[in-house]
Order: C-alpha cells, then sequence, then structure tokens
C-alpha cells in the first residue's frame, strides 16, 4: 500500500510539476525571453530608422543644392528692368506683306520674351494656356511673331478663337 500511495503520489507530484511548467515558469521564461527580444528588436529599428533619416536628409541637401543652382541659372536669364526686354512694333509701322516676306529671310523675329519669358522654349500647349490672360493686342504680338518664326497652327487657331470670342462680347 505504502507503494501505491508513492506512486499516487508520484504521479500527483508529477502533474503538479507539470501543469506548473506549463501554467507559470513557461510564460514567466517566455516574458524573459521576449524582454530580451524587444531590446534587440528596438535597437535594430532605431537604427534602421536612423540610416532612413540620414538617407533622407541627404537626398534633401542634394535637391536643394541641385534646385537652388537651377533657380539661379534661370533667374540669371531673367531681365532686370522691363526697359531690357525688347520693344514690341507698332502695328501702324507694318510693311506690306511682300516686304515682310522678304524681311523674313534677311531677319529672324523679335523675341517675345517680354510677354512670355522662354517663348521658344514652350510647346504650343504651353503657350496656349497662357494666350487668356493676354489683351487683343498682345495676343496680336504673340500672332505675329508665330507665323514669322514656328507658324504652330495651335497657337494660332488658339488666338483666332480668342479674338472671336472678345468680338463678340463687345
Amino acid at each position: 500500500m505504502s507503494e501505491e500511495k508513492d506512486s499516487s503520489e508520484s504521479l500527483d507530484r508529477h502533474f503538479i510539476d507539470a501543469l506548473l511548467d506549463r501554467a507559470v515558469y513557461a510564460p514567466l521564461g517566455g516574458l524573459v525571453e521576449a524582454r530580451k527580444d524587444m531590446e534587440l528588436a528596438a535597437t535594430r529599428g532605431r537604427e534602421r530608422v536612423k540610416m532612413q533619416v540620414t538617407n533622407a536628409r541627404l537626398l534633401g541637401q542634394l535637391a536643394v543644392g541641385f534646385g537652388s543652382k537651377e533657380i539661379g541659372k534661370r533667374i540669371r536669364q531673367l531681365p532686370l528692368f522691363p526697359d531690357d526686354a525688347p520693344t514690341p512694333p507698332d502695328p501702324k509701322k507694318q510693311s506690306s506683306p511682300e516686304q515682310s516676306s522678304s524681311k523674313k529671310s534677311e531677319t529672324s523675329p523679335a523675341p517675345i520674351n517680354h510677354l512670355i519669358a522662354n517663348y521658344d522654349d514652350l510647346s504650343a500647349s504651353q503657350v496656349v494656356r497662357l494666350l487668356g490672360g493676354f489683351t487683343p493686342p498682345e495676343r496680336e504680338e504673340v500672332e505675329r511673331y508665330e507665323r514669322a518664326s514656328r507658324s504652330r497652327m495651335t497657337i494660332l487657331n488658339k488666338i483666332r478663337q480668342l479674338d472671336v470670342g472678345t468680338d463678340a462680347a463687345s
């Protein structure tokens, strides 16, 4: 009987030890290990974020540096005073079509950068977007220049549409 009692106590003891292992010691051990893992994960995460912030700061500095140079170039291309811009041709002193066609081949048309900066570098769609803000005489100047240089129909047609709209409104 004492053997049965010892055997029963050993089974109970084994059951209690297993229960304590699973219910108490394993979760406590897991928390201890998780804390170590958490510290390691936090250290790795901190290093990764620090590296990304450093890279972003470097890229930002490069972008600002290159952007500043580009803005400086473009500012230097602008006329300092409106008097620096070429004066528009006087419509009253326009020559006959025969004379103007011979003049076209002799000289290039006067740039109209005083109306639209870097006009010759713009696409037709970019110029068309700007035309609505011009007065009829300014549009006429753009039309003369465009006919004398590239004769882009998109621009010439838009000027014609705007002039028809202006005539109808008055």
